[in-house]
């Protein structure tokens, strides 16, 4: 069987489970089998693998590693689906720092692959630093539920500015993840707005607050709402959580929770600032200073307006602990 064994532009995080099967056939990835990631075919290979408990080991490597079948796709074609398969994983683990590119692919013949070993419960004490990164990490089945083609084409793009987001605070780029994070808020609103709009435009019986006209455009006729219209033609970030979605929607941020409908639209007017490079009047005291305080701050912002919208499932990077281990208290390992 021939392996093919990526090279990725950073790490995947997975958590293995001892009965994960030690390959999975991917149809979209034109009938290539994920290997497990604790298979490899050579030492220098070898993931870092660290056991959590007795049922469950977390795993951090650079490759992923694919048996090819032959004749079913070219090189370019699977080179083209893993990319795709790559942005589709970190959408939905929602592991903001998953690589969705490569540099490299080794091809190695081999006859079969090594017995599945898992390494068991831990033998010392430890803890890893953020949870999230367990609760983000890629598993065997998470990646069984993936549709492809369904997931990465019809996911807003304002998932993965989150996500971009998420990555600049865990790698500490300060400003990036405040510009980010509102950018996501935005693009969110936008994208949830203009999506019920055309549900209203399309719908036979359209909800009587609304007033929805017909004009002729050449042969066709087009539907609008001219009150509509004039609420969101106005780009500021505040009439769209306010006076756009309480006509369109019944509902507002602002009477819904104000707090958080402040600390939505300052984080914009921080975006603005950092835009344009008005980063001298930035205060240590700041809501949203350049430091990781502010950072997660403007992410907790935005994570509670994808809440507001019904959007759930994203963490904040904080540094807390996931201990593991047995009960030798003598040795304790960070694991950064």
């Amino acid at each position: 069987m021939r392996v093919a064994t990526l090279l990725l532009k950073g790490e995947i995080r997975w958590n293995v489970r001892p009965g994960d099967p030690a390959m999975l056939p991917l149809a979209t990835l034109h009938g290539c089998k994920l290997v497990n990631p604790l298979l490899f075919t050579g030492a220098h290979d070898r993931p870092q693998i660290i056991p959590l408990t007795a049922e469950c080991c977390h795993v951090l490597s650079n490759r992923l590693s694919l048996v090819v079948p032959r004749g079913k796709a070219g090189p370019d074609a699977i080179a083209a689906s893993t990319q795709s398969f790559l942005r589709t994983l970190r959408i939905v683990s929602k592991q903001a720092t998953l690589p969705t590119e490569f540099f490299g692919v080794q091809v190695a013949k081999v006859t079969a692959l090594p017995d599945l070993r898992f390494p068991g419960a831990p033998a010392t004490k430890g803890f890893l630093r953020g949870t999230y990164r367990v609760e983000t990490a890629a598993t065997m089945t998470l990646i069984e539920r993936i549709e492809q083609a369904d997931v990465a084409s019809d996911t807003p793009v304002c998932h993965e500015i989150l996500l971009d987001a998420l990555r600049a605070c865990e790698t500490r780029n300060q400003r990036e993840a405040i510009v980010y994070a509102a950018l996501a808020v935005e693009t969110l609103t936008r994208s949830v707005l203009n999506s019920e709009y055309r549900k209203v435009l399309a719908a036979a019986s359209p909800p009587s607050h609304l007033n929805i006209v017909s004009s002729k455009a050449g042969r066709s006729s087009v539907r609008a709402d001219p009150v509509y219209d004039v609420l969101t033609k106005d780009n500021t970030l505040g009439r769209l959580l306010h006076e756009a979605p309480l006509y369109l929607m019944r509902r507002s941020l602002l009477q819904d929770n104000a707090e958080l409908y402040r600390r939505a639209v300052a984080l914009d007017h921080m975006r603005n600032r950092l835009s344009h490079g008005r980063t001298d009047d930035v205060k240590d005291d700041d809501l949203f200073a350049l430091d990781h305080e502010g950072a997660l701050r403007s992410l907790g912002v935005a994570l509670e307006v994808f809440d507001w919208f019904g959007i759930r499932g994203y963490v904040l990077p904080r540094m807390d602990q996931v201990p593991f281990g047995g009960a030798d208290d003598t040795l304790v390992i960070e694991v950064s």
